[in-house]
């Protein structure tokens, strides 16, 4: 089976519709307001966190239990 543009579809597929709350116009309720907010609340467990910054940069940020997050470095493996 194939729509219109002629890209296969399966019987139970749905026409495009909005995916984000946004796009449906309801309104996002913010969770954090700020990095260190972010990072001391309850990550569900998780160890580090990852941010891909405005320059285009991903930083990781190690979680520590009750103790200041710690910078750390992404190693850079390069294969040829």
């Amino acid at each position: 089976m194939s729509d219109a543009a002629g890209y296969l579809m399966y019987d139970d597929d749905r026409e495009p519709q909005p995916l984000y709350y946004t796009e449906r116009g309801e309104e996002l309720e913010i969770a954090y307001t700020s990095f260190d907010e972010f990072v001391s609340g309850n990550l569900g467990g998780e160890e580090y966190a990852y941010l891909y910054n405005l320059d285009d940069n991903w930083k990781c940020y190690k979680i520590n239990y009750k103790a200041p997050v710690e910078l750390v470095e992404i190693p850079n493996y390069v294969t040829a």
